[in-house]
């Protein structure tokens, strides 16, 4: 008899808990010295092939422009004059060993040094522009939908709008972020986001052991 794979865990039950706020604080205080964005457009101008650079996503009027792996899909929207909707700056990896520009590992080794005394194997920067969405999906194609991989994506948001309605939806369940320090889920799950607050908001995205929380519906 198989086990139910729950969609949530509790960040109340991680056990790095403290270490995850303390590491919010350091990063909160780096992003005012550093400009993401920057660091995104120069790396889409030396490649555009690679996932870790970025997704571009927009939606207006019915119409859906998004790019992944440089692939344009879905109705392009001409003379769409912002760069970037959506974007995320992948800068450390250990789980699928992804390169990663020299240069932007030593700009964020500050933050690296950091996450390598956890048990996290992934870190990016989300970037969404207001009233803009991210599509539907789940993480790994190599494993099967809603199944238990050993890790969860942990959300934690670093630029948070006054307003509500930055909204995750997983397995069909809407969370607004904006209630959370961070917010912890099984990405094997089909999940979408939109924020809705007028406002740009700033993500901080990391994987950890799921071992390392206690498991709830």
């Amino acid at each position: 008899m198989s086990m139910m794979v729950n969609k949530t865990r509790s960040f109340e039950n991680y056990t790095y808990k403290r270490e995850i706020l303390d590491l919010k604080d350091i990063v909160k205080n780096f992003l005012k010295e550093v400009d993401i964005g920057k660091d995104v457009i120069q790396r889409v101008k030396i490649k555009n092939d690679k996932s870790d650079i970025c997704y571009h996503v927009h939606g207006k009027d019915g119409k859906i422009t998004y790019y992944e792996n440089g692939e344009t899909e879905v109705n392009p929207i001409e003379n769409y004059d912002k760069e970037f909707d959506w974007y995320f700056l992948k800068f450390y990896d250990q789980s699928l060993n992804e390169d990663i520009d020299g240069s932007i590992k030593e700009k964020y080794s500050s933050i690296i040094n950091h996450i390598t005394k956890l048990p996290l194997t992934y870190g990016a920067f989300h970037h969404c522009s207001a009233n803009t969405f991210i599509f539907e999906h789940y993480d790994q194609t190599t494993s099967p939908e809603e199944s238990e991989t050993g890790r969860t994506n942990i959300i934690v948001p670093l630029h948070k709008p006054n307003s509500k309605g930055c909204i995750i939806h997983v397995g069909g369940e809407k969370f607004d972020l904006m209630d959370y320090d961070a917010f912890c889920f099984n990405a094997q799950f089909k999940h979408k986001m939109y924020n809705d607050t007028g406002e740009d908001v700033i993500l901080l995205v990391l994987h950890s052991r799921s071992s390392d929380f206690e498991i709830v519906g």
